[in-house]
């Protein structure tokens, strides 16, 4: 695949392209207004933490359009992603199994109620910490690795991009450092929040795969 340097691409116009692509569908314009309104970190709630904790789980590696068919499901399993109902029921594996048959994803879900129990209120706690101990934190929760927590974290409200394998592969083709070099240089020239960013150049990425970068080359 050719391989840009940073400088030869005409970035803020392969922005509004993007952007405009992505905003075009109605569901997604929801979407961007979500990232645009999303409260800070400290306004989490533990039930939101929760929630956010599980949504991450179990995309780790699988396919997001299945997850979200399944989410209604998985959302009764976990009692709405209350962790005293969570932490009380002793059905609760066998109900996310009928839903989702992965045995290890689901026993760390449930292992994170007990957690978030003895570490709430978490909104406070995450409000308390630095950008660095939050995302070292959030390691501490079964299944949230060095690319989930800032999944985890971009998701509670964190300024922070998420390296998935899209925006790594774009960061490579464009010339940049890192994910994070990107995003921000085009929040030096939108103003947007980076979760924001993160999430429309994940979904142009997402949508068209290998066509997309026919498209970007267009930016030169």
């Amino acid at each position: 695949m050719f391989r840009f340097s940073g400088g030869n691409m005409d970035l803020q116009k392969m922005w509004a392209f993007i952007y405009k692509c992505v905003s075009n569908d109605g569901a997604n314009n929801v979407s961007i207004d979500y990232w645009r309104d999303l409260p800070g970190p400290g306004e989490t709630s533990d039930t939101d933490f929760y929630s956010e904790l599980a949504w991450c789980v179990y995309n780790g590696g699988m396919s997001e359009r299945v997850i979200r068919s399944k989410w209604p499901y998985l959302k009764a399993a976990y009692h709405e992603f209350d962790p005293d109902a969570v932490a009380s029921d002793p059905n609760v594996l066998q109900n996310a199994l009928m839903v989702i048959n992965h045995k290890g994803k689901a026993k760390a879900v449930i292992a994170s109620a007990g957690k978030i129990i003895n570490d709430r209120p978490i909104g406070e706690r995450l409000a308390s910490l630095s950008e660095n101990e939050v995302l070292s934190y959030l390691e501490t929760y079964p299944f949230i690795g060095s690319v989930t927590k800032y999944h985890l974290a971009r998701n509670c409200g964190m300024d922070v991009v998420k390296p998935d394998v899209h925006l790594v592969r774009l960061t490579d083709y464009l010339g940049y450092e890192s994910p994070d070099a990107l995003v921000s240089e085009i929040v030096g020239f939108t103003g947007l929040r980076k979760g924001l960013i993160d999430f429309v150049l994940w979904r142009f990425l997402s949508w068209y795969g290998p066509a997309a970068y026919e498209t970007i080359s267009l930016f030169r």
